[in-house]
């Protein structure tokens, strides 16, 4: 029988050619921080920014990015430290035990998912992820930050406006955030990557909204799966009644109620993991609203594109939002929830015009849509924007 190390290596191991070169990184590493420094005004050093990444002595298989990895390192290591800060809250509050974090790490593919992976015994567990959520969470949360109107305040710190009528004047006004989210919609559909969407670096006003926002964001879906683990969903008994064996190792399905619960705990992690409280609201309300999104997109290749997703059993999106607003004493957070909804539905209408479009021009030259090229898609997208203007 494997251990989740060696399980980790083995299916880190078929993706082994997805890997990018160290020259390519490298290459890219540079091409952020130029962007940081001419957009920002920060000046980071490369190669100290490269050690960083590098030097992770607890590194699990020499097939696991080490900037992912560090990243979700960083987010464990605030997840760990708000529990047991909070524990005693917790644990009346769920009736959960603490439990260290099992062996984790990250499989270089698009998809906008992540697992709780069993080994056939209650302490040989595996948490993996897929970098696409990663890089669907960096993108999305710039792109609705865009949406909120920037107001003065007496202490000249940037603030903004979350009403939504303020909010509607300036998507009406500028169709560049909704241009971006398609592009990373479309990126998914068409080459099960967020990462084939174009990058780009936030304006300076925006840039620390956007990383608390990506922040909460990110804590909820490792926070998530940690709390299948404290409210021991994952325990011998039920770890054999409920996985797959497929592959020669086991998917661990759980129940809409298991999962529900552990939405609960995950969302009081988040909550109390960050600097704001509605913010990190926001940005499990932001996870929420991709899920529904890409939910609902009627391109579909029907192939087995991830490892994980073929054995979802997660409730809807609004059924989930809806179990934790229900359990929500503070409302406070409510109106900000509202305009993130009416954010995603201006979204998904542009996107839906812009498929309508592509439909057209595929059914003009007896295409698929899925056969046109991606970078033509991005021109199109973004020359309908600046028509507009």
């Amino acid at each position: 029988m494997r251990t989740a190390l060696q399980l980790l290596e083995q299916i880190q191991s078929q993706f082994a050619d997805f890997i990018p070169s160290e020259e390519l990184k490298n290459s890219a590493t540079k091409k952020i921080i130029g962007q940081m420094k001419q957009s920002l005004g920060i000046d980071l050093d490369f190669f100290q920014l490269k050690n960083y990444f590098n030097d992770i002595s607890d590194i699990p298989t020499k097939y696991q990015s080490p900037s992912n990895y560090a990243l979700l390192r960083i987010l464990v290591k605030k997840i760990e430290k708000v529990t047991q800060e909070h524990s005693d809250t917790l644990k009346k509050l769920y009736k959960i035990n603490l439990v260290k974090f099992p062996i984790y790490g990250s499989i270089p593919m698009g998809d906008f998912s992540a697992q709780v992976v069993g080994c056939g015994t209650e302490s040989e567990i595996l948490m993996l992820f897929c970098e696409g959520l990663f890089g669907m969470a960096n993108l999305v949360c710039k792109a609705v930050a865009q949406c909120f109107p920037e107001t003065n305040t007496d202490d000249n710190q940037s603030s903004f406006s979350i009403n939504i009528d303020n909010v509607k004047d300036l998507i009406k006004k500028d169709k560049t955030a909704m241009a971006r989210f398609t592009d990373i919609i479309l990126a998914y559909s068409f080459k099960h990557n967020p990462y084939c969407a174009k990058q780009y670096i936030i304006d300076r006003e925006r840039f620390r909204l956007v990383e608390l926002l990506r922040n909460a964001f990110e804590i909820f879906v490792v926070a998530h799966e940690y709390a299948h683990l404290c409210l021991g969903h994952i325990s011998k008994e039920s770890t054999k009644r409920k996985t797959d064996i497929s592959n020669d190792y086991d998917r661990v399905i759980y129940s809409w109620a298991e999962e529900l619960s552990a939405d609960l705990l995950a969302a009081q992690i988040t909550v109390l993991s960050a600097d704001d409280p509605a913010l990190g609201m926001a940005g499990i309300w932001i996870c929420f609203d991709v899920m529904d999104t890409l939910d609902t997109l009627y391109i579909n290749d029907n192939d087995e594109r991830s490892i994980l997703q073929q054995y979802s059993t997660h409730p809807p999106a609004q059924i989930r939002k809806d179990n934790i607003k229900n359990a929500i004493e503070n409302k406070d957070c409510f109106p900000l929830l509202e305009t993130i909804d009416f954010i995603f539905s201006e979204f998904n209408q542009f996107s839906n015009r812009m498929l309508q479009i592509l439909k057209t021009l595929a059914d003009k030259y007896g295409l698929e849509v899925n056969n046109i090229d991606l970078p033509l898609i991005q021109e199109i997208i973004y020359k309908s924007v600046n028509q507009s203007k």
